[in-house]
């Protein structure tokens, strides 16, 4: 009889060795790829001793939490260790061990993702091990830090509870409002400045391998977008981006250096329009986080949305701000005017259900062409200047926003396998970023 283990040994002869080179070739009638930088949001969600909460999977077997079960199991595992236990037996590993970090920057740099974009949410949150970790064992990966407000600011109270798909509209951070962190109160925007100090003090921003353009390292920071004051009511008040002037300031005098700010701003369900220049005119550049929003185009027979359809709905109001952007100027800390950056994104798939409950949307893909629509329209088409594009995300399982590769071991199957709206891709959306973006 044959085992499991038989019938998937090519698989995991694939997964256990280095790749081989991969060599791109284009069909007839299809454009060749543009060698665009990937960035991918990357995060240490996985780890040891979390069985007992969101990250014990399989979510379809909880009854009253989803109708319909998107991928939550990886295909890299640590079976035999602790590890494993926590999704039930069905898969997980623990994301901070050497091998795994070691296996996420083989398969991103054999598919063409050129950045890691790594999430942290504050000095004493569990992301900073993460960071410590990937660079013990990191020797070529260019990498910056995603600053995640929405964690950050909620380890302080602030918005605890808004819904992610509209907080760019409900959940306003006042960085003037006085927050306690730790033993000390200080300003919202204080939190941040001293934060952004503290990247520069953990050796994080003169790493080796921490990726610079001109010399200036890049940030992404979430829900740019929020960012308020009380400057209209109190004359006195700092305006929200002076606190952006002290993080450049800081930096300019203390390491000589001008760093280089990409804010989540754009967003799917708000066209461009000239009431944001206050907020493009103060990043290098501007971008966003998902192409999703909760009042997408449904699917009666999933009431989800589709990638494709999705992206048919949100081209014309992201592409307002492609257009947009890179037409206005942003004044650097030497007093130089720059044209500020345009950097398109993407996410191939959504459920926030797992952690908020059923009745939350989901946008889940048909088949490896309904993601590759996405990327080459919301992607590709919309590429300017520099090139970058954003991927949400490479591993933030949770949210199951991933490219990582995964396999469904409930069910022994780890190739793609789209029916009944399970979106199991395999290795399928690594190969759509290759394909379509030019990987190595």
């Amino acid at each position: 009889m044959t085992s499991f283990a038989d019938a998937v040994s090519p698989l995991q002869r694939i997964f256990f060795h280095a790749f081989p080179a991969v060599i791109l070739s284009c069909s007839i009638g299809a454009a060749a790829p543009i060698k665009a930088t990937v960035f991918a949001h990357y995060t240490t969600w996985f780890s040891l001793g979390e069985s007992s909460d969101m990250h014990s999977w399989p979510p379809d077997e909880l009854p009253g939490k989803l109708t319909y079960a998107l991928p939550r199991y990886p295909l890299l595992n640590d079976e035999g260790s602790p590890a494993f236990g926590t999704n039930h037996g069905y898969g997980g590993y623990n994301a901070i061990a050497p091998a795994n970090m070691k296996r996420h920057i083989a398969w991103a740099k054999q598919y063409g993702i050129d950045v890691f974009a790594f999430l942290w949410d504050s000095q004493s949150g569990r992301f900073t091990q993460g960071i410590d970790a990937f660079r013990t064992v990191n020797t070529d990966m260019p990498w910056i830090i995603f600053y995640d407000t929405l964690i950050r600011f909620g380890h302080l109270d602030v918005c605890v509870g808004s819904p992610f798909g509209s907080a760019h509209a409900s959940c306003q951070y006042d960085l003037g409002m006085k927050v306690r962190d730790g033993d000390v109160v200080k300003s919202l925007g204080q939190v941040m400045v001293d934060d952004f100090k503290n990247m520069q003090k953990n050796g994080w921003i003169d790493d080796p391998h921490y990726f610079r353009v001109e010399g200036r390292p890049v940030i992404w920071i979430f829900l740019a977008s929020s960012f308020s004051d009380q400057s209209a009511t109190n004359p006195t008040a700092r305006k929200w981006y002076d606190y952006l002037n002290d993080i450049r300031q800081w930096y300019w005098e203390n390491y000589h250096t001008e760093v280089f700010l990409v804010g989540d701003i754009a967003g799917p369900g708000m066209p461009y329009s000239t009431t944001w220049d206050s907020y493009v005119t103060r990043f290098d550049a501007t971008s966003g986080w998902s192409p999703y929003y909760p009042g997408c185009p449904r699917d009666p027979m999933c009431d989800c949305c589709r990638p494709r359809s999705l992206t048919d709905a949100v081209l014309p109001r992201i592409k307002s701000w492609a257009d947009a952007v890179p037409q206005k100027k942003i004044t650097r800390i030497t007093g130089a005017q720059s044209a500020t950056e345009f950097a398109p994104f993407i996410m191939p798939q959504f459920d926030d259900q797992w952690g908020k409950g059923s009745s939350k949307p989901r946008m889940i893909a048909t088949s490896k062409e309904d993601f590759r629509y996405m990327a080459e329209k919301l992607g590709r088409d919309l590429l300017h200047g520099r090139n970058w594009i954003f991927l949400s995300t490479f591993n933030a399982w949770p949210e199951a926003t991933t490219v990582e590769p995964v396999c469904n071991w409930k069910y022994k199957n780890c190739e793609p396998d789209y029916s009944n709206d399970r979106g199991y891709y395999g290795f399928d959306f690594l190969e759509v970023i290759r394909d379509v973006f030019g990987g190595r």
